[in-house]
């Protein structure tokens, strides 16, 4: 599993070559936040990657670490 900065790299690409990038296609194509479940440890705490667009283009990335219910809302407000 990467660290948080290590996705950084994925700032300023486009849509199209996140879905190339990351070989998964599970996200509503038009909405301006992408997640996806990275990892599950034998706890059961989730990492999950958000990635925010403006303009089609990446403009922040946030990794969170929870249990339970993965509640995607509270994120546009970090």
């Amino acid at each position: 599993m990467k660290k948080a900065n290590e996705y950084e790299n994925y700032v300023g690409k486009t849509r199209e070559q996140m879905i190339v990038e990351m070989n998964d296609y599970s996200n509503y194509y038009l909405s301006n936040m992408w997640r996806w479940h990275i990892n599950t440890n034998w706890l059961g705490k989730k990492t999950i990657l958000y990635i925010f667009f403006k303009n089609d283009v990446v403009f922040k990335i946030r990794v969170k670490k929870t249990y339970g219910k993965v509640m995607h809302t509270k994120m546009y407000f970090i």
